[in-house]
């Protein structure tokens, strides 16, 4: 292993913070919000999870702070964007899982929910 790979991987565990490790994943994932009184959705695809929180990658661009739902509606769990980089055509989402006890900025409308899909 090169030196420049030693650094990289010395630093990448440094700097991780995070309380779980993540374990690469692959599937379809629906990541809801509301806007303007409704809530529109886009389908994403994992690219790791942890008990608390995921990367997906997606075609809709997030700020860091908003909150989101992933997963399907009526059984979806909110979660806070921590970053959104642009990766090409998409976006590299980080999101961190909200605890249940936590305040949610504004909650999904209860069932049956009119979909807008971007």
């Amino acid at each position: 292993m090169g030196i420049g790979k030693l650094v990289a991987n010395a630093c990448s565990r440094l700097f991780n913070m995070r309380g779980h490790a993540r374990q690469p994943r692959t599937g379809e994932i629906e990541i809801a919000w509301a806007e303007r009184g409704e809530l529109v959705s886009v389908s994403g695809v994992f690219r790791n999870v942890s008990d608390s929180g995921a990367g997906v990658i997606c075609a809709q661009a997030f700020k860091p702070g908003a909150t989101v739902y992933v997963g399907p509606v009526g059984n979806s769990r909110p979660a806070c964007v921590r970053h959104c980089r642009r990766a090409g055509d998409y976006f590299v989402v980080g999101l961190e899982f909200v605890r249940t006890r936590q305040a949610v900025a504004e909650p999904p409308p209860s069932e049956p929910v009119r979909l807008k899909y971007v």
